[in-house]
């Protein structure tokens, strides 16, 4: 019986992630594998993938790994097949070419834990594709091997944090301006809306839905308006730009000591 502390989760992003690596360890040396199989890879990856994530177990339940399995039977990658009382799970090499595709080309950002993990997935499973009976076309067999090439994944979440660092030095760089403009000697002589109509709004401060910045700002009340002009675009400054592109950079880091020529 399951603790009173876990809890039932939806199948969200990264537990399809743990699911889908499941089902290739579990299926990757043979032609099918049981539930009880993929259950212990989906306990043993979310087990430390999810460490600290919650106060509560994260449980992921049989029922959403059925789920999967399912879909992935509607689009002919595995076979359920039935002797006894046993159920089997056929799973085509074309569904692990098909899961490490959706699982390594993806253009987001992903969680640093699950990088992480997918890393050492990589690292760890890369030669189970080449040997071991693997029945891979040609086609099929480069483009796992470009896939799953040291480092080349951990390389593109790099570019796309790049991509995040640029803009949010771009934003910190315009409200620095806005900073700069209302410490100014002449500045502190104006009244609230005169501030308002002069405010250097950069392209990087993010805008209204609408109407402009300016605009909802001169319509707030007058005590919002002054708190906005009078802290509120530096405290987003100091307490969140600031920080968060500090924690940018050292994630990048941390992705850079991961490449295989790191150190």
């Amino acid at each position: 019986m399951a603790n009173k502390t876990q809890r039932k989760v939806s199948v969200s992003k990264i537990f399809q992630t743990v699911i889908h690596c499941a089902l290739i360890s579990a299926s990757g040396m043979g032609k099918r594998c049981r539930m009880s199989e993929i259950r212990f890879f989906v306990d043993l990856y979310a087990g430390f993938l999810f460490t600290g994530s919650a106060r509560e177990a994260v449980v992921i339940q049989s029922v959403q790994i059925m789920r999967l399995l399912e879909v992935l039977e509607a689009e002919g990658f595995v076979s359920i097949e039935k002797e006894g009382a046993q159920t089997y799970y056929a799973i085509t090499t074309a569904c692990h070419v098909n899961l490490l595709t959706e699982m390594l080309s993806t253009d987001q950002r992903l969680p640093m834990e699950e990088v992480i993990f997918l890393n050492y997935y990589i690292t760890t499973y890369r030669r189970l594709f080449f040997v071991g009976g693997q029945e891979l076309q040609e086609a099929d067999r480069k483009l796992i091997g470009d896939l799953m090439e040291p480092g080349r994944f951990v390389e593109r979440q790099i570019a796309l944090l790049d991509e995040q660092i640029h803009k949010i030095e771009a934003r910190k760089t315009d409200y620095a301006k806005i900073r700069a403009f209302l410490d100014r000697e002449d500045v502190a002589k104006l009244s609230i809306t005169e501030k308002i109509q002069q405010l250097p709004l950069g392209p990087n401060i993010p805008q209204t839905y609408k109407k402009s910045l300016r605009d909802v700002l001169a319509e707030l009340p007058e005590p919002l308006r002054q708190r906005e002009i009078e802290r509120g675009f530096d405290q987003r400054l100091q307490y969140f730009y600031v920080p968060y592109l500090r924690s940018l950079i050292n994630e990048r880091g941390l992705l850079t000591s991961l490449l295989p020529d790191a150190g």
